[in-house]
């Protein structure tokens, strides 16, 4: 079922500075975990541990069932030592390290939260609220070997814990597969949490032959007009910062224009926290170097009034935020920018999918994208004698979840703006 053929790996500059790794080593603890069963070696590891492997991590995303841009060395370190100080996910390694074999190969990482004690706990992958995607990294020829490992090596080390939890996967992925699969084969209870879907945008067609199959004619033509009318305000550009030099301006820029709207009214920009203006800084940094990172910026005059961060992994790229001038309200600027962002990835060769990374039924990237990719935050358990503790978890979790929806919904409401 699963595709056998690999992947040339990339070959990665080693980008991470000697200051860079003694300032993460002094802010972490240095105790790890390993276990070796018939030559597959298992590393229980912090992020600053993790950095020493980041060279076979890049390595592996290359033979990944699934590329997913969220864990990439130069995002997902600087997100665990920048903003995940209250509750530290812990990266397992699953190595194959063959007798006779000169060096150990990478075969997974599961980034992964694992609660230190109560019965009938659940591990969930990480995926925070400024992740869009939680598939591991596994390598497509060993899939079978990389799960079953992975889940025994739970069963031994955290009894306590009956299932794990894989937030928004792809469900048609070869990653969702290969779990249904290994689920079905080893007779564990799997069911999903939510479905949903998101808009993504595929390659392979002309942005202006996709856009009528989304919108309506009176709307196309309205954006056409309020384009031609900011064209009469000055020069209007589109520009891609993408070189570690120029994301260095247009990350400040971005946070700035973020900042001036309705989320820096609510703080929830990503400059009103240092943190997480620190973990922007140098993830863009980072990935600049990796050619995974772009940001994009529709400008008035040289002046941005609309811009918008993609991250890169492999043949897919995922749109991971945009911010808007709201002084342009009156010509839609997001959508503006949008149109042209569009444009922009449907001519581009080598990207295969841009995924919107945004919430079902988002009032604005659901007019302008038709295609939708179905996704499943999906629960299994540990081994077949979990299953009763399974499903009494399972019905725990879908209890909060659902009062978490009522919460937000109600939150929404009171501040009079739409969930997105």
């Amino acid at each position: 079922m699963l595709n056998q053929t690999l992947r040339e790996t990339l070959d990665r500059p080693n980008f991470i500075t000697n200051s860079d790794w003694r300032a993460f080593q002094a802010q972490t603890s240095k105790t790890s975990f390993q276990w070796m069963s018939d030559n597959i070696k298992i590393e229980n590891l912090n992020w600053a541990q993790a950095l020493a492997h980041r060279l076979e991590w890049s390595n592996l995303i290359g033979r990944a069932l699934d590329s997913n841009a969220f864990l990439t060395p130069g995002f997902l370190l600087p997100a665990a030592q920048h903003i995940e100080q209250d509750q530290q996910p812990r990266f397992i390694f699953i190595w194959d390290h063959s007798i006779g074999q000169a060096d150990q190969q990478l075969l997974g990482l599961f980034v992964i939260d694992l609660p230190a004690s109560g019965r009938g706990t659940i591990a969930r992958f990480w995926q925070r609220n400024y992740s869009a995607l939680g598939t591991p990294l596994v390598d497509k020829t060993r899939a079978e070997l990389v799960l079953d490992r992975f889940f025994k090596w739970i069963e031994r080390h955290h009894p306590h814990i009956v299932a794990v939890q894989i937030p928004m996967l792809p469900a048609e992925s070869n990653t969702a597969l290969a779990f249904e699969a290994y689920s079905q084969h080893m007779g564990l209870e799997h069911k999903a949490l939510t479905r949903f879907q998101r808009a993504i945008l595929s390659a392979g067609r002309s942005f202006d032959e996709v856009l009528p199959t989304a919108s309506k004619a009176k709307h196309i033509r309205n954006w056409a007009r309020q384009s031609r009318q900011l064209e009469q305000l000055g020069t209007v550009t589109y520009e891609i910062a993408t070189t570690p030099h120029d994301v260095r301006q247009s990350i400040e820029d971005f946070m700035q224009l973020e900042a001036s709207g309705w989320k820096g009214d609510q703080r929830t920009a990503l400059i009103a926290k240092a943190s997480l203006a620190t973990f922007a800084r140098t993830m863009a940094r980072l990935l600049a170097h990796e050619r995974q990172f772009a940001i994009h910026a529709l400008k008035l005059n040289g002046k941005p009034i609309a811009m918008g961060i993609v991250l890169i992994s492999e043949d897919q790229a995922c749109f991971w935020k945009i911010a808007y001038d709201e002084d342009f309200a009156s010509y839609s600027p997001g959508i503006q920018f949008v149109l042209a962002f569009s444009k922009h990835q449907t001519a581009q060769s080598d990207i295969a999918l841009t995924d919107s990374c945004a919430i079902p039924n988002h009032p604005m990237i659901d007019r302008l994208w038709p295609e939708r990719q179905n996704m499943v935050d999906l629960m299994i358990a540990l081994t077949p004698r979990h299953n009763g503790a399974f499903n009494r978890a399972y019905a725990r979790a879908i209890m909060v979840h659902s009062m978490r929806e009522i919460a937000k919904k109600a939150y929404y409401r009171l501040m009079g703006r739409k969930v997105s």
